[in-house]
């Protein structure tokens, strides 16, 4: 896949899983700013996991991290 597509993956991946961390904590209680806050640092942390970009469905992303937000 050359650059121009993993970026564009990454932009949209990016997108649907802060989305999918917000609406989650906020479902759980968390307020707006809260929510955003934590989700910018889930997208930072994930996205430097493995020191390379690799695709992962913004659903089960979140399942390992959302256990740490919402205990």
């Amino acid at each position: 896949m050359n650059d121009y597509l993993c970026n564009h993956f990454y932009f949209i991946w990016k997108r649907m899983f802060k989305r999918y961390v917000i609406n989650t904590l906020m479902y759980r209680g968390m307020s707006l700013s809260e929510a955003k806050e934590a989700a910018a640092c889930e997208i930072e942390a994930y996205s430097r996991k493995d020191g390379d970009w690799k695709y992962i469905h913004p659903h089960d992303a979140a399942k390992e991290s959302l256990s740490y937000w919402s205990d």
